[in-house]
């Protein structure tokens, strides 16, 4: 029987640089994630059944929304970064509820621009 594996983590120099070269070689890759917390790489292949459950509880906050009468904008796995807070990540969904609006014009998520995105560290 297979037992889970622990965490891999990698600590390497130059990591914010590192880390957005790790997300332009992966940009393609719909099954690859990495997280970037102060400094740690993160590298992530979620399983089917992660996958799974993601969908639907982005379902669930959609379908919350649609009764309570709340716009929302879907934004997948967008990838959120900040080096300023030396912080990245690709949730496995994700959706702007209080901001849709103004998230709904932009083709790509600026955090410098669009601050309310801020939540993503």
């Amino acid at each position: 029987m297979w037992k889970r594996s622990a965490r891999l983590a990698v600590r390497v120099y130059d990591v914010w640089g590192t880390y957005t070269c790790l997300l332009a070689d992966c940009a393609d890759s719909r099954g690859t994630r990495i997280a970037y917390d102060h400094g740690t790489l993160e590298p992530m292949a979620p399983s089917c059944n992660h996958a799974h459950v993601a969908d639907v509880l982005a379902d669930v906050v959609k379908a919350v929304a649609a009764a309570q009468g709340l716009d929302v904008v879907p934004a997948g796995s967008t990838t959120c970064k900040r080096e300023d807070v030396e912080r990245g990540f690709a949730p496995d969904a994700s959706c702007s509820l209080q901001h849709a609006a103004a998230v709904r014009e932009h083709i790509t998520i600026d955090l410098d621009v669009l601050p309310m995105w801020s939540a993503c560290p």
